[in-house]
């Protein structure tokens, strides 16, 4: 198992922990972009672009569920968020099936 593999599933387990409620924040940024991408179609936003789902994370929170990988993402933070971005973007599929087209990760 490559390094993105082992990364990607302890921010699964992260993302996943109920204390943080990040399971709820991923749909909740899926079913806002399906909203918002379903109004700019419609014309009702103006035209104004709609961006992408995005999911803010807490270093505090990551740091309370696991400092190791919390230190690990401040020294290599571009690995780091590519695995973080990779579980949420599973999770996002798991939970509103549809949102993934053609593979695409959404999340920035």
């Amino acid at each position: 198992m490559n390094s993105l593999e082992i990364l990607k599933g302890e921010y699964d387990q992260f993302l996943r922990n109920t204390s943080f409620n990040y399971v709820d924040q991923i749909n909740y940024a899926i079913d806002d972009y399906a909203n918002q991408s379903a109004k700019k179609s419609s014309g009702l936003t103006g035209g104004v672009g709609t961006g992408c789902p995005r999911l803010k994370v807490k270093l505090s929170e990551l740091r309370r569920h696991n400092h190791d990988i919390e230190r690990r993402m401040v020294n290599d933070p571009l690995r780091h968020l590519r695995a973080l971005e990779h579980a949420a973007h599973e999770i996002g599929k798991e939970e509103r099936p549809g949102y993934d087209k053609n593979g695409e990760i959404f999340y920035s």
